[in-house]
């Protein structure tokens, strides 16, 4: 079955006209958190920036995002022990992935303990990738086939994903980085980190992502480059 569904989350194409659109506001987001000296000088000097400095960057480009966008989630910030206890209570293995950030029911959650080893893209770029699952679920893009593909219930998925568990596999969270949100947002954010790379000349700097963090984030480009490259 899980093959069945694979194959139908990698035809799920968004139109090439989605996609020129996205890009042209992420530039724009890009743009404006260039020219923020707040924010850049912060992003020069990440290794030395303190823990509360760090989530005054997310909080900047949030409101960043809701200049280019209209919108903007509400923000809660959590340890990693505490989203794995509350992992636990849903019954997932104690040793489930536990991500850098999440977006639910209108709120984004970032996890501290991964922030404060981020590499310093992560507090510009991990909010508008949140941010554009919040997008996905509160704004229409103009677009019929581009919105009912935001209204299915394919997320359901991650359950599945989670409760396997097997960051072994070759295939652990495929699902996740097929899935139409993902594809969607993984593509508009590797668009405006290198939008930002070339208007700052800021490079990105090593964070402590483990073999199975980066494993999922290059899945996750990597699908979203498939599917812009076939919407041409």
């Amino acid at each position: 079955m899980k093959k069945n569904i694979r194959a139908c989350l990698f035809n799920l194409d968004f139109p090439q006209s989605f996609w020129q659109k996205e890009k042209e506001q992420a530039a724009r987001y890009a743009s404006l958190v260039a020219n923020s000296p707040e924010i850049t000088q912060k992003l020069k000097n990440w290794q030395d920036t303190s823990l509360d400095d760090k989530k005054e960057v997310i909080e900047q480009s949030l409101k960043i995002f809701e200049y280019v966008y209209g919108v903007v989630p509400k923000l809660e910030f959590y340890t990693e022990a505490q989203e794995r206890e509350r992992f636990v209570k849903l019954g997932y293995p104690e040793d489930v992935h536990v991500n850098a950030a999440n977006y639910h029911e209108g709120v984004i959650s970032f996890n501290t303990d991964r922030l404060q080893e981020s590499d310093n893209l992560f507090a510009v770029s991990v909010p508008f990738h949140e941010g554009t699952h919040y997008r996905q679920d509160v704004q229409s893009f103009g677009d019929a086939l581009v919105d009912r593909i935001f209204q299915s219930s394919v997320t359901n998925l991650l359950a599945y994903d989670n409760e396997r568990n097997d960051k072994q596999d070759k295939n652990y969270k495929d699902l996740y980085t097929m899935l139409p949100f993902e594809v969607h947002a993984y593509g508009v954010q590797e668009y405006m980190e290198n939008e930002l790379i070339e208007n700052t000349g800021i490079q990105r700097t090593n964070n402590k992502d483990t073999p199975v963090v980066k494993r999922i984030h290059n899945k996750g480009y990597s699908m979203a480059k498939v599917n812009q490259y076939r919407s041409r």
